[in-house]
């Protein structure tokens, strides 16, 4: 008989034990590999690696550099974490029947330290991210987190897309704009508040680093019940969204 299903803030769960490291390390803490520790773990209980109804495929949660063109991979260690969708594929007689494995980036986590937790500090990592996305994937939609210590946002990565984001400064009458038009808000995902949206013509959607959301599950109120409960499922929701979006076409065949 299996195991019932327990969501990450169980407090018996590797994840929530990891979470609670991460908040006892502080706002002040200078290394990241405990984020993307944290990330990997979550993403592992959401997204199965065995192969799923209807030969959906399988995922798998690596931690990797930069891949852009060939030739222009990074050295730098890296910091984010990708989700990626794997479906074996029978190639058509008469050819052997070895399968073709097919990969297919999905979420991409962005991952820093929790001291970088400042308005400039997220807009570099927004800033970052975006621009690794355009060179590994100017032409295919995916999902973007980016994390600093606990605290988290979501993003979808649009290659359609026009419309930039801003993100708010310290000074609220500032903002910086994303130069990456293709990373947007996803307002099909409900429950969000990190974006404010502005339908005024030629006005920009203005991130506020301010709302992020958190993934502080041991924190908990007079209820005996997290405080930041609607965070928690939020960040649930948005697995189930990445998990129900078509992604068409395959990783370029240099990708590993």
């Amino acid at each position: 008989m299996a195991a019932p299903f327990r969501h990450f803030w169980d407090p018996h769960t590797a994840d929530a034990m990891k979470i609670q490291g991460l908040l006892e390390l502080g706002p002040t803490y200078q290394q990241e590999d405990v984020v993307w520790q944290v990330w990997s773990r979550l993403l592992e209980r959401y997204f199965p690696a065995d192969p799923g109804p209807q030969g959906q495929g399988v995922y798998t949660v690596d931690r990797e550099p930069y891949r852009g063109p060939p030739g222009a991979v990074s050295t730098v260690r890296p910091d984010h974490v990708v989700l990626r969708l794997l479906r074996a594929v029978n190639p058509p007689p008469p050819a052997p029947q070895v399968p073709q494995i097919h990969r297919r980036d999905i979420l991409w986590v962005e991952c820093k330290a929790p001291n970088h937790d400042t308005p400039g500090q997220w807009n570099l990592l927004i800033t970052e991210a975006a621009g690794r996305l355009r060179e590994a994937h100017p032409t295919r939609n995916l999902f973007l987190i980016t994390a600093v210590g606990l605290k988290w946002m979501f993003f979808k990565w649009d290659p359609a897309n026009v419309n930039p984001l801003q993100v708010l400064a310290h000074n609220v009458n500032q903002a910086w704009t994303i130069p990456c038009q293709e990373l947007c808000f996803d307002p099909t995902l409900l429950g969000q508040r990190h974006v404010v949206q502005n339908n005024a013509t030629g006005a920009l959607d203005t991130v506020d680093t301010r709302r992020a959301y958190t993934l502080d599950c041991v924190t908990l109120g007079q209820n005996n019940m997290p405080v930041h409960g609607q965070d928690l499922i939020l960040a649930v929701n948005c697995f189930a969204h990445v998990q129900n979006t078509a992604f068409p076409g395959y990783n370029p065949a240099h990708f590993p």
